[in-house]
């Protein structure tokens, strides 16, 4: 069986990917910090008959970020698919932006993708058969929007951490993808 890691997969987007995955045929890893609610998505996708299991991962720490992928291959013995999703969105006007939900905003998204997609690639290059890494980019990756500066700065960089990681992984078998919606109702 194929497996799937989602970050922020408890609601939203996130959720409808693990949902789809799951219905796929894949083992999905349900990651949030919504424990409940992602173990309720795990319930509900065993009442199916289709395999998922929940983690809580802070992708912003690399201990629990190391943790949920561990926990993974135990479970499936392997790492195919990864979806860097986790998000959070934090608004001020910029000349009143709080240098904290700056940090905020840069950890959950700089930090988050990096930390996943390194131990996602770590996995997929020792296994030999390389995998997909997926972005969850947005329409901000392109454009700026008043309000939201660290959020576009942090979306800007997904894009190009991306592209990097496609040309170092390609000759593993490593592949990238960035999708990059508008705004979702969730």
């Amino acid at each position: 069986m194929k497996s799937a890691l989602i970050t922020g997969a408890a609601s939203g987007l996130g959720r409808a990917c693990a949902e789809r995955m799951a219905r796929e045929g894949y083992g999905v890893v349900i990651a949030d910090v919504n424990l409940p609610a992602a173990q309720d998505l795990a319930d509900s996708l065993a009442e199916e008959g289709l395999s998922a299991i929940a983690i809580h991962m802070d992708v912003s720490s690399e201990e629990e970020v190391e943790a949920g992928f561990d926990r993974m291959m135990e479970t499936y013995s392997s790492c195919d698919l990864v979806m860097s999703n986790a998000g959070d969105q934090i608004v001020h006007p910029f000349e009143d932006y709080p240098f904290a939900d700056w940090r905020k905003m840069m950890a959950i998204h700089a930090d988050g993708a990096f930390l996943v997609s390194r131990a996602a690639y770590r996995r997929m290059k020792a296994s030999g058969k390389g995998g997909r890494i997926v972005f969850t980019g947005s329409v901000q990756s392109f454009v700026g929007s008043k309000l939201k500066e660290p959020y576009n700065f942090a979306k800007h960089g997904v894009a190009g951490l991306a592209k990097a990681i496609a040309r170092e992984g390609a000759e593993y078998g490593i592949y990238t993808y960035t999708i990059c919606p508008s705004f979702i109702k969730t």
